[in-house]
């Protein structure tokens, strides 16, 4: 069977969906419907913007349907009229039926970003990186109605650098899984590839990632701080309180010397060039780059330089007061 014989329904939103919606364009298989998230209103002013997967999708010609609730009954009479040998999804965000898995004719695959069963979830990169891994991959599963416990086709592994953060590691587990995907689809479509059942007893869970996520518990380790400051990079950012007001820390490492007998949180030493070093509740970490209330990002010694604070006082003392109407 050719590729473009093969008709398609792709079901993705966030960039991590991009390259494999680009792969599949790429390899000539019949997309007939990308289906992703609804508009939603973003940035400081709110305005109404499309998801990733939709800009894309528009570019390349694509037919898009941008359901409030798959689950809709007029969801699945719209699926259905495409008549799809198979639907690929890729974070797209919402959880599938009984009555889609039964709509396309070789079933449903998603682009998994971890190696099931570890790290089933929403959230599995951002998890992975929390969890002090070195390692994590991509997964082509079979769905079925449980959260990623589908049979597995094929898995590829990554390594997670040190200074990588939950946007880098997408970004390469997005093309790993890409690529994947295409190298699997021939043997999983001609039937030489048989999927294989997950270990529920090695299964760790991904759950979603939330604001609160970002909030910097400065008694904890000065690693444990660092690994969560990429983690939750680009969103929704790691964030503290200076007197009062919310301070984003996008940039940190632990540093190898001993801390000091401040209290966790306490600013203790601005490092010319490199940032502000803080006590943890082991070790001291250093702020490389962070982001004041109303102000741009900047150096993190530019916190002190700036008169935004100033050594000895204590990040997160304060709870967050109202926030500043911002003029820039």
């Amino acid at each position: 069977m050719a590729n473009r014989d093969v008709g398609i329904i792709f079901m993705g939103t966030s960039e991590y969906a991009i390259p494999v919606l680009r792969r599949l364009v790429e390899a000539d298989y019949d997309i007939r419907l990308v289906v992703t998230q609804p508009n939603r209103p973003q940035g400081r002013k709110r305005r109404l913007l499309p998801p990733p997967v939709r800009q894309i999708a528009d570019e390349m010609g694509l037919p898009v349907y941008q359901p409030e609730k798959i689950r809709r009954e007029t969801c699945y009479e719209i699926l259905e009229t495409r008549h799809p040998d198979l639907i690929v999804t890729a974070s797209y965000g919402q959880i599938l039926r009984q009555k889609h898995l039964d709509i396309p004719k070789r079933g449903i695959l998603n682009v998994h970003a971890s190696l099931l069963p570890e790290f089933r979830g929403a959230a599995p990169i951002q998890h992975a990186v929390l969890d002090g891994r070195a390692v994590t991959g991509v997964t082509i599963m079979k769905t079925d109605i449980g959260i990623d416990t589908g049979p597995i086709l094929s898995q590829a592994t990554c390594r997670i650098e040190a200074d990588d953060t939950a946007g880098t590691l997408e970004a390469k587990l997005a093309s790993l899984g890409a690529d994947l995907l295409i190298d699997t689809l021939p043997g999983y479509l001609a039937g030489t590839i048989q999927p294989r059942a997950q270990d529920p007893q090695r299964a760790t869970y991904a759950p979603r990632i939330t604001v609160e996520d970002g909030r910097i518990d400065w008694s904890q380790p000065a690693d444990c701080i660092a690994r969560r400051v990429r983690a939750m990079n680009p969103w929704p950012c790691t964030y503290t309180t200076c007197h009062g007001q919310r301070l984003k820390i996008y940039s940190a490492e632990a540093e190898e010397n001993g801390g000091t007998e401040a209290l966790p949180g306490t600013i203790v030493n601005v490092v010319n060039g490199r940032g502000i070093q803080v006590q943890t509740g082991c070790g001291v970490l250093l702020v490389r780059e962070l982001q004041p209330a109303c102000r741009k990002r900047m150096p993190g010694d530019n916190l002190v330089r700036g008169r935004f604070a100033e050594t000895g006082n204590v990040l997160g003392s304060t709870p967050e007061s109202e926030p500043l109407t911002c003029l820039e």
